[in-house]
């Protein structure tokens, strides 16, 4: 037994128990794999262990030891071991012959496989259990996101995220700014953006830090590190700054800095977009300007919401109450005190949640009186935050214009010169010298405060000051007018009161600096106004039966600002001559006619009048200190010899609507040391003709020589002349002219004024009318000069030419480069001689800022401009033509030869185009490979019977079957469409570049037999009115040539559809098959007599609700009662 032992022992060793091993990897093969399965899962979740820590130290900027890595790319190997393995077990238990035979190969592979692999990754268990703790810390946080309760969606705001957004997702573009004024919402947007971009993935991380107006550049990185989930334990600014450069740059970064209020050095903060290419910042500001600072390529204005979402967003927080019959109509009352401010109206209607009718009563009247004492709410979470900014401002300056702006009523347009006016007299304004010194100083002071959103610009204004046309119009949002009159109560003692009936009695009138009182209701005054500090009184009341007492003013000696814009008064009482101290006196009142006792007001520095004195009195020659002299539109006929003699610190005057200017008050005007401002009319065209040398020749004028008033111009050198007689013009008018920016010349003595612009080459000229000169040629003349270097017309922005009759061009030689580049408004008007605008293409005349393009009446004209010129016209708006009898194309494509240019065109920007009374129009222009009207939203073209094709092609030869819109022109935005009298035109359409198309006229085009195809027809999915008209060969709406498609909804918007006058049509549609028009509610037809049905098929017309046949209205099926209607 030994020896059988000794000889076999060895081979059973060697040979028989690996055999057995291979066969049991046969037998073993689930257990293997499955024992393997069990640790690779352990494994799994050390390796996402190890990875976590690994981040978590990478995020705190810890360099990962090699061991580490290795250990992690050895996991991951035998994860990809385990998931080769697991693809292939469906295999083995397929097996072979149908399941009949195992899959013995297989078996023995994959079990071998994940026998060998266990010992792998056991011994990676026993590594990886160093480098994993049993806790690990915390994911950093990420910005608290608004929940579905707290933002309300709003059609204006979703334009706003969209428009950010796409800036966040522009490659160009790595600072985006949000700015508006304080509670408008500018937060929520930033964080609802956070929350998209994160939840979509499009930025790894999306961090939010709060910075405030005094900034702490540690704590501000100490909050984003704590976001991003690592420490910063340096001191060094410049430390922690490249550990956190190094940490942003590791990942896609989305940087959230709220409530920025002055530049923050970005670099110092640690932010290189040089560096991180991947980070970008989205900052929110109640400062456009702090945008600015941060170089933002991107900034974005959250304006208040519209009055239907403002009160939708109140009702949603103030609760169902609303709706209570009581308190509905004070709960809107209440919404517009808030003036559709977020911050405001939720925080009120919190407030007034199911609250009694009472409440909201009382709640609405401190609303009104801008007295929220009662509701503490507004004051700590409205009134507080708005009155930062307040108290932010760097000038007090600019905190005084602030408040003197919630003295106007609420949506007054407040001119810039009420501003200076009060400023002066009240002498906020420091350290100025001068009015045009304060006018700088004021407009400075209002950009700062617009900036910061405390002010908003208002335009032109909508204020009615008769002739007057102020330069500039600020308003006040309500709450901020409300915040200024609850910051003026707390520094003096301010009455503000609208819509009185009484003047009030429980104030006590000693103690008030301000008093301002509108009211069309207040019936009485009170006899003595006893305010012995009263600095200010506005009083605005158009009640005619209001009388002011004769001692009213005897008790107010402190007054410096007196404004009164009402037309109540009849008179001026006595008791104004009390004002001893007065500054400014604003005076707006037809019924006054005598002002002789504003003499006595020795102080008086500003006095606007607007009244029906007819005589300017000797006693206002006694105002020795006065700097401003505005009679704005009252009619002087008579100014007392030698006032302005007297009148010697007089700055500005105005004397715009008078018949009395004589050549002494020209002389007399001349001698003031201080005049800068200058508006007078002058109707005897002889003064233009007296030389006079002024002292100070004014910085601003408003000259204007017509017996009517053209209207005062915004620019600050203005002429509107009115010269019938071929005479010289003194000096001071030919010096006005080169330098006036506004000009207005009528009839043909403007031919001189021309003569002496055009040597200038009219290099001041913003604005520029000519009318009514027919012996004018030629603006200006480029033939002979010298220097070739200087261009013509470098400013003109608005040029209208209007009966000249023999008016020949612009420019009388070559146009140089820079001409005209500032036009945005050409009109042209009655030019019966001119024949082209731009003669020669070659020119380099850009045109790329015009933008509104008039021309009517000019019967010799061709063509507007050509093809090289047209391609510029990247602005373009509003294109008019009409009654131009030669006009062939709009614009020319010139030949060369005999074939034409081809070229692609793109009008960006135009949105509006009328084509009017063109007998010979034959097209838009031609030969153009694609023409594109992206924007275009109106297209009128009437009475050009040649018209055949929009656009078409260069050679005569392809006109046959030519269709009015051919493939090549698309209109992307187009909504409303006229076509009236184009006999021209045997097809509209056989492109399908009208699927926003709304409106559609088509009258007297006689040649037309159908109007659309089906394929055509089915993509009008947004036409909501068709009228069609005396088109006498129209035999069908609708063709019936295409039968593929020809059973899809037309017209599935269609609510209105007039058929009229049409003698051979027959049918809308001659097709078998059932027809729906589901939102018809109109239809009309009249005078189609051989329309026996308006379809061959069923018609589905549910929404129907008033159908007219031939002027009288009838009921039921369509089909029916035309069937009915002509039969009989």
């Amino acid at each position: 037994m030994e020896v059988v032992s000794a000889i076999f022992g060895p081979v059973l060793e060697r040979v028989v128990k690996p055999v057995l091993n291979e066969i049991g990897y046969v037998f073993m093969y689930s257990c293997n794999v499955e024992n393997f399965t069990k640790k690779v899962d352990r494994m799994k979740v050390m390796r996402d262990g190890v990875k976590e820590r690994a981040s978590a130290e990478e995020d705190n900027l810890q360099v990962i030891a090699p061991n580490v890595n290795a250990w992690l790319v050895r996991a991951d190997q035998i994860t990809q071991v385990e998931e080769r393995i697991m693809n292939k077990k469906p295999a083995v238990e397929k097996g072979w012959c149908k399941g009949w035979c195992p899959n013995v190969k297989l078996r023995y592979t994959l079990s071998k496989k994940a026998k060998k692999s266990t010992e792998d990754v056991v011994e990676l268990l026993v590594e990886g259990t160093a480098y994993i703790n049993f806790s690990r810390p915390a994911p950093p946080l990420q910005v608290e996101f608004i929940g579905h309760r707290q933002y309300v969606e709003f059609k204006s705001r979703k334009s706003n995220e969209d428009e950010i957004i796409e800036a966040l997702m522009d490659d160009k573009i790595n600072l985006v700014g949000i700015c508006g004024m304080g509670g408008v919402g500018k937060t929520m947007m930033a964080k609802k953006v956070g929350k998209k971009v994160k939840e979509e993935a499009m930025f790894d991380e999306v961090v939010m830090v709060s910075v405030g107006p005094k900034p702490d550049l540690k704590k501000i990185q100490e909050g984003i590190a704590e976001a991003l989930g690592f420490q910063l334990k340096e001191d060094s600014l410049i430390v922690r700054a490249n550990k956190l450069q190094r940490r942003v740059a590791l990942r896609k970064t989305l940087l959230i800095l709220d409530d920025v209020w002055a530049r923050l050095d970005l670099e110092e903060l640690g932010i290189s977009f040089a560096l991180s290419k991947e980070c970008k910042i989205m900052l929110t500001s109640r400062h456009r300007d702090t945008c600015v600072q941060m170089e933002a390529q991107k900034t974005v204005v959250i304006e208040v919401l519209k009055e239907d979402e403002g009160w939708s967003l109140f009702k949603e927080r103030a609760g169902s109450c609303v709706n209570e019959p009581g308190i509905n109509r004070v709960a809107q009352d209440v919404s517009r005190e808030c003036s559709h401010l977020p911050l405001a109206l939720t925080t009120v209607g919190r407030a007034l949640r199911g609250k009694t009718q009472h409440s909201w009563e009382d709640a609405r009247e401190q609303l009104r009186k801008s007295a929220p004492s009662n509701i503490p709410e507004v004051l700590r979470e409205v009134y507080q935050p708005l009155e930062l900014s307040y108290n932010l401002l760097e000038s007090e300056e600019a905190q005084s214009l602030f408040l003197i702006c919630s003295l106007f009523p609420e949506d007054y347009c407040i001119p810039l010169d009420f501003l200076i006016w009060y400023g002066l007299g009240l002498r906020v304004l420091k350290n100025v010298n001068g009015l045009e010194e304060a006018r700088r100083r004021v407009s400075r002071l209002v950009e700062m405060l617009e900036d910061r959103f405390l002010l908003d610009d208002a335009g032109e204004g909508n204020e009615k000051f008769s002739m007057v046309n102020y330069e500039k119009y600020v308003k006040m949002h309500h709450v901020l007018r409300d915040v200024a009159i609850y910051i003026a109560n707390k520094e003096d003692d301010v009455l503000i009161s609208t819509h009185d009936i009484e003047w009030p009695e429980e104030m006590a009138y000693e103690r008030l600096t301000c008093i301002s009182m509108v009211s069309d209701a207040l019936t009485i005054l009170p006899e003595r106004l006893k305010c012995p500090q009263l600095n200010v009184l506005r009083l605005q009341c158009n009640n005619a039966t209001l009388e002011m007492p004769g001692d009213f003013f005897h008790e107010t000696p402190s007054l410096l600002v007196l404004d009164m814009p009402g037309s109540f008064l009849c008179s001026l009482p006595p008791s104004l001559e009390c004002l001893k101290n007065l500054r400014v006196l604003y005076l707006h009142s037809q019924r006054v006619e005598d002002i002789s006792v504003i003499g006595e007001l020795k102080q008086l520095e500003m006095l606007i009048c607007f009244c029906s004195a007819k005589s300017l009195p000797a006693k206002i020659g006694c105002l020795t200190n006065l700097r401003v002299l505005n009679m704005g539109d009252t009619c002087i006929q008579k100014i007392a010899r030698g006032i302005f003699t007297q009148l010697a610190r007089l700055e500005e005057v105005y004397l715009i609507n008078n018949n009395c200017i004589e050549g002494s008050f020209l002389r007399e005007i001349s001698n003031l040391r201080y005049l800068t401002c200058l508006n007078i009319q002058i109707l005897e065209a002889s003064l233009l003709q007296t030389n006079i040398s002024f002292q100070s020749f004014p910085r601003r004028y408003f000259v204007f020589s017509s017996s009517y008033f053209l209207g005062e111009g915004h620019l600050h050198k203005a002429m509107h002349l009115s010269l019938p007689l071929m005479s010289p013009l003194s000096n001071w008018v030919r010096v006005m002219l080169r330098e006036a920016e506004d000009l207005y010349l009528d009839e043909n003595g403007s031919k001189v004024a021309i003569d002496v612009l055009g040597i200038e080459r009219f290099h001041n000229v913003k604005k520029l009318i000519l009318q009514y000169c027919s012996n004018v040629v030629f603006l200006v003349n480029t033939e002979n000069l010298a220097s070739s270097s200087q261009c013509v017309f470098p400013i003109l922005e608005s040029l209208s030419l209007l009966h000249l009759n023999n008016f020949l061009k612009i420019c009388n030689g070559p146009f140089l480069e820079g001409s005209l580049e500032k036009l945005n408004h050409l009109r042209v008007i009655a030019l019966p001689k001119l024949t082209t605008l731009l003669e020669d293409s070659s020119q380099r005349v850009s045109l790329r800022n015009l933008q509104i393009v008039t021309i009517d009446a000019c019967p010799r004209m061709s063509s507007l401009f050509s093809l090289a010129t047209a391609s510029g016209l990247v602005k373009l708006r509003d294109l008019d033509i009409c009654n131009c009898v030669a006009m062939e194309e709009v614009f020319l494509n010139e030949r060369d030869g005999r074939s034409f240019v081809r070229q692609k065109l793109t009008f960006p920007k135009l949105n509006h185009v009328r084509l009017e009374n063109l007998p010979n129009l034959s097209c838009f222009c031609h030969g153009v490979e694609d023409i594109e009207f992206p924007q275009l939203m109106h297209l009128e073209i009437t009475n050009a019977p040649k018209f055949t094709s929009f656009c078409p092609p260069r050679s005569q030869d392809d006109l046959e079957g030519l269709s009015l819109f051919d493939y090549q022109v698309k209109f992307g935005s187009l909504k409303r469409m006229t076509l009236k009298i184009l006999d021209g035109v045997k097809e509209i359409w056989s492109s399908c570049s009208f699927t926003k198309l709304e409106i559609l006229s088509i009258e007297c085009c006689n040649n037309l037999k159908w109007l659309f195809c089906p394929s055509v027809a089915h993509t009008f999915v947004n036409l909501k009115e068709m009228d069609i008209a005396e088109c006498h060969k129209l035999e069908e709406v609708i063709s019936n040539d295409q039968v593929k498609g020809g059973n899809k909804p037309v017209f599935p918007k269609l609510e209105k559809l007039k058929i009229l006058q049409l003698p051979e049509l027959r049918v809308f549609w001659q097709v078998e098959h059932a027809i729906e028009l589901p939102l018809l509610k109109h239809l009309e037809i009249n005078q189609c007599p051989k329309m026996k049905s308006f379809t061959h098929g069923p018609l589905r017309t549910q929404s129907l609700n008033l159908l007219v046949v031939n002027g009288k209205t009838v009921d039921g099926d369509v089909n029916v009662a035309l069937h009915r209607h002509y039969s009989s």
